[in-house]
């Protein structure tokens, strides 16, 4: 939704500066949290598809877009990022 109002040029170059010595998708997690905090996407996350645990997440809380001054409960967000959540389809 504001992806247009990024430097998509210089924040790709952070983005790949951040990946590039990654060798395992856990070790893009820097990346894809420098990627997801500069689109200020305070919903934004990276899931691993396998064990449903939270790669990245938006964590610049002084700079999201919308204010919120809600004191933040760790016991909330343990419940939130739970890996045992899973995601079930069918056809």
């Amino acid at each position: 939704m504001y992806s247009s109002t990024l430097n998509w040029d210089s924040l790709s170059k952070k983005v790949h500066l951040k990946a590039e010595n990654a060798s395992t998708l856990n070790d893009l997690k820097p990346a894809f949290t420098l990627l997801i905090n500069a689109l200020r996407d305070h919903h934004g996350r990276i899931i691993d598809a396998n064990t449903y645990s939270p790669i990245a997440y938006f964590t610049d809380y002084k700079n999201h877009r919308n204010v919120d001054n809600r004191a933040r409960e760790t016991e909330v967000w343990k419940v939130v990022n739970d890996t045992a959540l899973e995601f079930d389809y069918k056809l």
